[in-house]
């Protein structure tokens, strides 16, 4: 029962990186060319996408996302000038929270182990008990 709580941790904590990993990229991708890719496709320019993005994203949902975006910046033209200066912010607070979290993953992970071997300490006590 261990060995399956730390593989279930080590899945989750890879999970939970790659998740980070990619929030970061596209933080750090936004602060970059983000803004004038979203201006390019609210007046129905062509994007030209991350090619590490391009793949998961299918070229026929390029003309709704751009028709969003389009109605989206209609309403943050007010808002994008101090935006770059926010998503400088969040590629290392993205980082923050990946630490606390797999911190608290961790804490779990050997409170869990910690509490597994208390019951098993514990346990051939019990079942000799019901088994005479």
């Amino acid at each position: 029962m261990k060995l399956a709580t730390w593989a279930v941790t080590v899945f989750l904590a890879g999970l939970w990186t790659l998740c980070a990993t990619a929030l970061a990229g596209v933080a750090s991708w936004m602060g970059t060319r983000g803004a004038g890719v979203l201006q390019n496709m609210g007046q129905g320019a062509d994007v030209a996408l991350p090619a590490w993005l391009a793949v998961w994203i299918p070229s026929g949902w390029l003309a709704p996302l751009g028709e969003s975006a389009s109605a989206l910046l209609a309403g943050m033209v007010q808002v994008l000038p101090w935006l770059a200066a926010l998503v400088g912010w969040l590629a290392p607070v993205i980082w923050v929270l990946w630490f606390f979290g797999m911190l608290l993953l961790l804490t779990l992970a050997i409170g869990l182990h910690w509490w597994l071997s208390s019951r098993q300490r514990s346990s051939p006590v019990n079942l000799r008990r019901f088994v005479a």
